[in-house]
């Protein structure tokens, strides 16, 4: 299953995919991404599977929206709240899921039921990582991106 993710992760890093990710109509529940998702609800205690899964997602919604949108929608901010707290040492982890939830949170479809169990997360990797000053800077954003979030 890790090999899988890594392997997944690294095609992720190509546009041709970024774009076609979410399945061949657009559907979230298609495609890679629930491929991913998938993987790491089945491998949670496998902090292999939820790094390169973190980092696959993290790489599918960074030039894309509408996939940072289907990630939402699919249920990944469950399974990247969830790799937080089963791995709160891990510091690279920490690091990509916080940049990742900032730039969730900018998404149109994120709201206040999505933000509330993150915000926790990221607090708690704040506590964790008290002398990372890069985390500390990391989460400082992504909790003022929320901060500034305004609903409809």
């Amino acid at each position: 299953a890790e090999t899988g993710c890594n392997l997944v992760f690294f095609l992720t890093r190509s546009k041709v995919v970024q774009s076609a990710v979410a399945g061949a109509r657009g559907n979230p529940k298609e495609g890679i991404m629930m491929c991913i998702i998938n993987a790491m609800s089945r491998h949670i205690l496998n902090n292999g599977v939820q790094a390169s899964g973190c980092k696959a997602l993290y790489n599918l919604s960074v030039q894309h929206e509408p996939n940072g949108i289907a990630i939402i929608q699919a249920g990944g901010l469950a399974r990247i709240s969830s790799a937080m707290q089963i791995f709160p040492a891990d510091t690279q982890l920490q690091r990509l899921t916080i940049t990742f939830l900032r730039i969730l949170s900018e998404s149109s479809i994120f709201s206040q039921s999505n933000m509330e169990p993150v915000i926790g997360c990221i607090l708690r990797a704040m506590h964790v990582h008290a002398h990372d000053n890069n985390l500390q800077e990391q989460a400082y954003m992504a909790l003022l991106s929320m901060a500034q979030f305004r609903g409809t």
